[in-house]
């Protein structure tokens, strides 16, 4: 299957989530898939690739220290770009030393900077790289099969519980949740389980019962089956591009924008805990209708 083939539904129908990300893999992630604008069967068939966890364990503060450095390479890449972005244009670095010799810059670049950043780097706002940076808390948990979950920050949950959100007032409603009612005040927790290979994520959305700051201790490991919001409304959804791995706008163009709150939008896999090599893509929508005719 070449990557026009894979932009048709058509190919799709009746192949198994795992052969199909496969190829998506192979050609690079879900942004050189869908350049563009995503179609609606996609979107309705993105939790065929989310997998939820039954059980989390929280690792050690050094683990997730290391586990965020390594995950949130967007971040890192923001702040690659704000600090030679500064010192290309500190006049300070441009007057030479008594002896002729260029001034250290002022600002320091983390070693393993790219050289030139990327236009997603580059186009990113100062508002949105805020948003980016504060996108995950450091708890970091793991699952049953190993796969690390990164919690992230209260304000991301405002789609999935209480009433909808105005498009808007959005970001001032989650900098309240975030900064005034905070996790232990917030209903429910997001997590993320970002995958460098196709720059995507699963996503899983559970309840918040007790009040707490984060879902369990460390080292402690918690059965979370009883407590996933299973709402079609609310519950999480898989992710074609992955905030910390691409950016705030890719994720806005494949993942936010072609949202939609109906019950009846999504088609889901029966069982979320299954392996991708069980769910089989269906020819219709829950409705019934075909989903290849809607683009």
């Amino acid at each position: 299957m070449n990557i026009n083939d894979l932009r048709k539904y058509d190919n799709w129908i009746g192949q198994n989530a795992d052969l199909i990300y496969s190829y998506v893999r192979a050609f690079g992630g879900w942004e050189n898939v869908f350049p563009g604008r995503l179609p609606r069967w996609a979107s309705k068939v993105r939790n065929y690739f989310n997998i939820v966890p039954a059980a989390l364990t929280q690792v050690t503060e050094t683990e997730a220290r290391a586990y965020l450095k390594y995950t949130q390479k967007f971040k890192f890449e923001l702040e690659c770009h704000e600090a030679q972005s500064a010192n290309r244009n500190d006049p300070a670095n441009y007057k030479r030393n008594p002896d002729g010799s260029l001034p250290k810059p002022i600002w320091d670049v983390p070693a393993g900077c790219p050289v030139d950043a990327s236009n997603a780097v580059k186009h990113t706002s100062f508002i949105d790289s805020i948003a980016i940076k504060n996108a995950l808390t450091k708890y970091v948990y793991r699952d049953e099969n190993g796969r690390l979950w990164f919690q992230m920050a209260a304000g991301s949950t405002i789609y999935h519980w209480g009433a909808p959100v105005n498009h808007l007032t959005a970001m001032f409603e989650a900098i309240f949740v975030d900064k005034v009612r905070g996790q232990d005040g917030t209903p429910v927790f997001k997590l993320v389980n970002p995958d460098p290979g196709v720059r995507g994520s699963n996503e899983v959305v559970i309840r918040n019962p007790g009040g707490r700051g984060m879902v369990g201790a460390i080292k402690q490991k918690i059965d979370i089956r009883s407590l996933i919001v299973k709402d079609p409304v609310q519950q999480g959804s898989y992710n074609y591009a992955e905030t910390t791995q691409v950016g705030l706008a890719a994720h806005e163009r494949l993942d936010v924008k072609p949202h939609n709150g109906g019950w009846d939008f999504y088609v889901n896999p029966s069982d979320p805990h299954s392996a991708l090599k069980d769910r089989t893509f269906p020819p219709n929508d829950v409705w019934g209708k075909p989903l290849a005719g809607q683009i």
